[in-house]
């Protein structure tokens, strides 16, 4: 199962001190666990002991346990 994490566009905001730089967060979307199932948010998403995988599932502990994609600010702003 493949997940696009989007932009959360009440978030978008552009910062003054920096010129060109935008800050934003990401919606809440549900993942499910390739490996046992279980489904929760992406914020609930783990980092393995190792540091290499992000997407470990916080039940079963199992690594890579989803594939995500997380929205760029091109893609959010050609989506506008």
């Amino acid at each position: 199962m493949s997940v696009l994490i989007k932009i959360n566009p009440d978030t978008v905001k552009k910062d003054k001190d920096v010129g060109s730089a935008y800050s934003f967060e990401y919606e809440d979307t549900d993942v499910e666990c390739n490996g046992c199932g279980s489904k929760f948010t992406h914020n609930e998403l783990e980092i393995s002991h190792d540091g290499y995988s992000t997407t470990c599932c916080p039940d079963c502990g199992e690594i890579d346990c989803c594939e995500i994609q997380y929205q760029s600010l091109s893609e959010y702003r050609k989506s506008k």
